[in-house]
Parts: C-alpha cells; structure tokens; sequence
C-alpha cells in the first residue's frame, strides 16, 4: 500500500510576488532588508524551500541567495519558479529554474506540487539492502 502525499506541503514556499497563493507552508515578506529576510528565512528550515520569484524582486532575491549560499544555509532552495523573464546571472547553476506557466495562484501551485512530486518522490523500497551474498 502506497502512501498518499500532499507534496507543497513538503516544500516551503518562500513568496517573492504580489500573488497571494494558498499554501500553509508559505513565506511572505514586508521588509527589503536582506538580514531580517534570512533571519525569518533560517526560522523555518524544516522544510525544503523553492522560491516564487518576480521579475521587480530578482536583486533583492540575488543578494538572499548570496548570503544562503554563503553560510550554507539547510534554507538554500532546490528551485526557483520565475513569473518573468529572470537574470540571475551564473551564481546560481545548482538551482533549478523554473518558468511559471500563469500568474494564477492555482496554476503556480499546481506547477509547484508537480515539481515536488517529481524532486521529493521517494520509494520505500529503495531503503531495503540486498545482501548478494
């Protein structure tokens, strides 16, 4: 028997846009101030992350990134969902770049729970170790 899994409930959505999305497990932020976003950030790092990025918030995002990266931070994404075309230059290769197909929170949400199905999948079986002997 195969247990059912609400993926976006396994990834934390840290919400770079005006879009309002409906997930528990989501991040918004009032301040521009890179420091106080890492610390809010670095609260909850139970979960992995993707950031929901737009366009206006890229170096502001850029610069979050750097100082994540820099302290090897559990918080580092796995992905980005971009809502626009996106430059975050070359710093950023380990992450997965994603182009948002909407700007509808519903489509976003459903591109996120499709990505986490596919990055966070795990098969139970896979913990077993076959003894060749």
């Amino acid at each position: 028997m195969e247990n059912s899994n609400h993926y976006t409930s396994s990834m934390r959505i840290a919400n770079f846009t005006n879009i309002q999305l409906q997930d528990e497990n989501q991040l918004s932020f009032n301040t521009v101030v890179v420091e106080k976003i890492v610390e809010e950030v670095r609260k909850y790092a139970d979960l992995p992350y993707i950031f929901l990025v737009s366009a206006e918030k890229s170096d502001l995002v850029s610069k979050i990134l750097t100082t994540l990266k820099e302290m090897k931070s559990p918080c580092y994404p796995y992905a980005i969902i971009t809502l626009d075309a996106l430059n975050l230059g070359n710093n950023f290769t380990d992450l997965d770049i994603l182009r948002s197909q909407s700007h509808e929170a519903n489509r976003i949400v459903d591109q996120i729970q499709e990505y986490s199905e596919k990055r966070l999948k795990f098969h139970i079986e896979n913990l077993h170790i076959q003894n060749q002997t």
